[in-house]
């Protein structure tokens, strides 16, 4: 337990470091939770007890993709940097990520073929889809997170890369009826006041090279 605190406290030092002053405005605003925090924990955990790698998998567009910089500096593989060490040293086995986005694609006919994009055993899935699909119902949410519950052997969390609040209302929906069990909105730009982020200087790490390709 005190080597584990002591790694949790590492990746909440780096992501503090990256972002500086705003950091907590960025977890206050920028982060949303659905459902059972306790079911999440317990995938990592039964992952462990299996001995097999807590897996990933990403999918999205452009954004995703990492469009503008090299597939390995994507989101995906900068989250895996983050956090494959304390996943390892904590639970003991790999932490697995997969990038499956494409970019300029809306969520379907997509979501019909979860399994060959992400595979078949992914503990954690993601929806990043809000460009293309810019209507402001959630039958299209609505869709994917039915299908990837119906593919989906593990039926995965679901990290949506949006604050639409018709969106995060079906999410709580879902996981209040237990149809989810866990997932997270997780904000984008539009929860920074840019012009005060760049007042700063030096800015830290994680806004330098903003608009950059």
């Amino acid at each position: 337990p005190h080597q584990a605190r002591e790694y949790l406290q590492s990746v909440r030092k780096q992501f503090e470091e990256r972002y500086g002053p705003f950091s907590q405005d960025l977890l206050q605003k920028g982060l949303h939770s659905f459902g059972s925090i306790e079911y999440t924990a317990q995938r990592i955990l039964a992952a462990s007890r299996e001995g097999r790698p807590f897996v990933v998998a990403f999918s999205g567009y452009s954004i995703t993709v990492g469009r503008g910089n090299f597939f390995n500096q994507s989101f995906p593989f900068v989250l895996q940097d983050v956090l494959k060490e304390s996943v390892q040293q904590i639970f003991g086995i790999p932490l697995v990520v997969r990038n499956g986005a494409i970019g300029g694609i809306p969520s379907f006919p997509y979501g019909f073929c979860l399994e060959h994009f992400l595979g078949r055993d992914p503990d954690v899935i993601s929806w990043d889809y809000s460009m293309n699909e810019q209507g402001k119902d959630a039958s299209v949410l609505e869709a994917f997170v039915r299908q990837a519950t119906q593919q989906l052997p593990q039926r995965p969390m679901l990290i949506m890369i949006d604050t639409n609040a018709n969106r995060m209302k079906l999410l709580e929906q879902y996981t209040d009826k237990g149809w989810l069990h866990d997932a997270i909105a997780v904000g984008k730009k539009e929860i920074i006041d840019e012009k005060k982020v760049f007042a700063m200087s030096p800015l830290p790490p994680g806004f330098q090279d903003w608009d950059e390709f």
